[in-house]
């Protein structure tokens, strides 16, 4: 067991270092959503970079990283919940972001030969093509994406650094965590703080450790006494 100065010094590193790494995080998410997710030419030479905030998956992972700057980073357990997010509509992003880019410019393509492209055909010159439908949809996305899903890491880092010394994550833990005796095999919430099992009646405590038999202060083995009280604690044979 650590002394309990020392695990404030921990607890206090831990929270700075979070704090630190999710507010990174979200920096890269709100940079990556407003670069480009998508990019490609049109008419051979004219580049377009569409941002990340067009799309509703970039819509949404700005809406994360304006949360955690509004407050959500002093909770560790709701950046996590976020950067999960984050990272599920950012990759979900990598496949409906080509797709979506050239359905809208195969439409942009029917336009353009129902009224252009039959004036043309009339003069026998060539069709004008829109984009080249041949590119892979690898090639279609923008680096923006990219800045987005390596901020939702590391947010996602800084979550988890920062779990043990969430208040909220520790009072989910202590309510939902349960403890089994190493006898009978039954479980009890870890919130009872049960130094003896309710079913069998042996004691949860290390081998390593005994109680006190006049006030119940946690005694180790070699110990003849009690630092508590001073009671005197019969050597197990």
């Amino acid at each position: 067991m650590f002394p309990k100065p020392l695990l404030a010094i921990i607890g206090r590193i831990l929270a700075t270092l979070s704090t630190v790494l999710i507010l990174v995080g979200a920096a890269g998410i709100v940079a990556g959503t407003l670069g480009p997710w998508a990019t490609f030419r049109v008419f051979h030479n004219i580049e377009i970079n569409l941002p990340g905030i067009i799309f509703l998956g970039g819509g949404l992972c700005l809406s994360v990283a304006a949360l955690v700057f509004l407050g959500a980073r002093r909770s560790p357990l709701l950046c996590l919940a976020g950067a999960l997010a984050v990272l599920f509509w950012s990759g979900e992003a990598q496949k409906r972001v080509p797709e979506r880019v050239k359905f809208q410019l195969a439409g942009s393509q029917l336009v353009l030969a129902s009224t252009v492209n039959r004036l043309l055909d009339q003069f026998h010159i060539p069709d004008i093509e829109v984009a080249n439908f041949g590119t892979k949809n690898s090639e279609l996305l923008g680096e923006g994406l990219d800045w987005t899903l390596k901020g939702a890491n590391v947010l996602l880092l800084g979550s988890l650094v920062g779990l043990p010394v969430d208040p909220l994550a520790v009072w989910i833990f202590r309510r939902t965590a349960r403890v089994r005796c190493c006898f009978c095999g039954v479980k009890w919430l870890l919130s009872r703080s049960a130094r003896f099992c309710p079913s069998c009646g042996e004691s949860t405590l290390p081998s390593s450790w005994r109680l006190c038999p006049g006030c119940g202060t946690k005694a180790k083995k070699k110990d003849q006494h009690c630092v508590s009280c001073g009671t005197a604690i019969v050597s197990e044979s």
